[in-house]
């Protein structure tokens, strides 16, 4: 049974500015604070409830609260430290893209300007949405609401390049989407499709070498692992990338 290569990014990211955020229409939305101390009431929406619950919970990481505006809003705070290592940054964003998706939102704000090494702390939310968004593959009947989440709000001081980013969520979308996927969906002769169709709608080089071909560069090893199977489907996949403008370097 074939298996079709499904939407690697599911969702959009638009950016903006603070002074976006009471005109958007989301419905959650992520603040990331310095833990330490709350910036002023006027740096950021939501502050006096926010200051409300961190005096009731002060050791809380995070917490989330339903807003009842004209377009009720999921509020999720949380507080990062200072010297926070990269790790601890994507582990503190994926803990609040979870309490924020928790209520099913079709739209997403995030705004991380005022946290502590606040680009890298933006970059980790955008990330930690992206792998939140994306559905790994099911085969039993679904009780649960399909999710609505479409768009992700970033609200920042200036625009950041997030290029690497979706390339790196999208990447691994994919690998965690095949390793879900049972054996007989994932058989060698399917998978080789997927990297075909990968290759094809990514602009990489294909190169499939069969168990002929690789008897012939002598794969002893790999050939000794297929004999296995029933089936002489078995072979190896060559993926490349040439950019369309190669970089001039110099050495010495």
């Amino acid at each position: 049974m074939s298996q079709a290569l499904p939407n690697l990014s599911p969702v959009n990211v638009r950016q903006g500015t603070a002074a976006d955020i009471a005109a958007a229409s989301i419905d959650a939305l992520i603040l990331v604070l310095p833990k330490d101390k709350l910036p002023p009431r006027t740096a950021f929406p939501y502050r006096d409830e926010i200051a409300r619950l961190r005096k009731q919970q002060p050791e809380a990481e995070l917490f989330g609260f339903s807003v009842a505006d004209e377009r009720p809003v999921h509020v999720v705070a949380g507080f990062a430290k200072a010297d926070a290592t990269a790790f601890e940054r994507l582990t503190l964003a994926r803990k609040l893209a979870a309490e924020a998706l928790r209520v099913n939102p079709a739209t997403v704000g995030a705004y991380a300007a005022l946290a502590p090494n606040a680009d890298a702390a933006a970059e980790a939310l955008a990330a930690a949405l992206l792998a939140a968004a994306f559905r790994l593959p099911r085969f039993k009947r679904e009780l649960s609401p399909v999710p609505r989440f479409k768009t992700i709000r970033l609200f920042h001081p200036r625009k950041l390049d997030l290029s690497r980013t979706a390339a790196a969520a999208a990447g691994n979308n994919f690998a965690r989407w095949v390793t879900a996927l049972p054996a007989n969906h994932l058989t060698p002769e399917n998978y080789r499709t997927l990297l075909k169709e990968l290759a094809e709608q990514e602009g990489l080089g294909f190169e499939f070498l069969d168990e002929k071909a690789l008897a012939r560069r002598g794969a002893g090893a790999f050939l000794a692992v297929a004999q296995g199977s029933s089936r002489r489907d078995a072979g190896i996949v060559h993926l490349s990338y040439r950019p369309a403008k190669q970089a001039r370097t110099s050495g010495l």
